[in-house]
């Protein structure tokens, strides 16, 4: 019986274990690839969810990061220029997979490979731009060189089924007149740009903080407005009560009115004097 039992709970873990392979999650960050066995196209999944799919081991699934991936060279790239100067220059490319099988058809899942390319095609563009330019000029149009680099990955990249968002140069030295001064020259234009755009953000922060107080301001007017109608509404919807139970029964409704007068007049240990016959004293009982 313990033999039977057994058995059973493996068979029944094995069918759970093999209806589990049945089921795909997609996360919002991948792309899935399904390839299954007999088809020669493989299925292409860009939507995160749950889906379904043949059970192992008649498919296979590679996901890839559909995320912005950062390369930048480790070292400095040492170029001439046309003054026959040399320079030293680091770049940055932020690239992303935008034809997942086409990428998967050359590199699999691997990202270092694309990388080797994409550097080599960088260091070939910045080869070729600062040998038409001098030392100067490169000073003048660092910015340039970020270009050049995007346009030479750009035309390369298409056929290894990526996407180049941005290039640019993060470090420009000069080898002349001391190591570096390139360099600082280009940290100063830099900074000048972080000011102008840290003014910007300042200018757009200090309207965005004036539009919402105007909602603000409107938004209070508005809720300020309905409720007073709403309680003038109420003070109406009140004296119609009032005038109701008064025409109801006039004696009790004096009776209750003179009530409601004591309660407001008498605190807890207050001591008042006044007139037995007065009409406010009416309703006391006599001491």
């Amino acid at each position: 019986m313990n033999r039977i039992t057994a058995g059973a709970i493996t068979i029944l873990a094995l069918i759970l274990i093999w209806a589990a392979s049945t089921v795909l999650i997609v996360d919002q960050r991948t792309y899935a690839i399904v390839s299954t066995w007999g088809k020669t196209q493989p299925r292409l999944i860009r939507s995160p969810g749950l889906y379904f799919k043949w059970p192992l081991p008649f498919t296979q699934v590679l996901t890839l990061d559909k995320r912005m991936q950062a390369l930048s060279r480790p070292d400095v790239l040492r170029a001439r220029c046309a003054d026959q100067n040399e320079i030293g220059i680091r770049w940055n490319i932020q690239w992303r997979i935008n034809n997942p099988l086409l990428y998967v058809k050359r590199f699999g899942n691997d990202l270092k490979h694309p990388e080797l390319q994409l550097s080599k095609h960088a260091d070939a563009a910045v080869r070729a731009f600062t040998a038409q330019r001098s030392t100067s000029q490169l000073m003048d149009e660092s910015h340039q060189i970020g270009r050049a680099i995007r346009e030479r990955a750009i035309a390369n990249a298409r056929t290894l089924g990526i996407d180049i968002v941005d290039a640019r140069v993060i470090r420009l030295d000069s080898y002349v007149d001391g190591e570096g001064a390139l360099s600082a020259r280009m940290e100063a234009q830099y900074l000048q740009v972080a000011d102008q755009l840290h003014s910007a953000g300042m200018l757009e922060a200090a309207q965005i903080r004036a539009a919402a107080q105007r909602e603000r301001e409107k938004h209070l007017a508005q809720a300020y407005r309905q409720a007073q109608i709403l309680k003038g509404e109420g003070d109406v919807q009140a004296a119609l009560v009032d005038a109701d139970a008064y025409r109801q029964d006039p004696q009790f409704y004096r009776f209750y009115k003179r009530l409601e007068i004591y309660r407001k007049s008498f605190g807890a240990r207050d001591v008042i004097i006044v007139d037995p016959s007065s009409d406010f004293s009416r309703l006391m009982p006599a001491s």
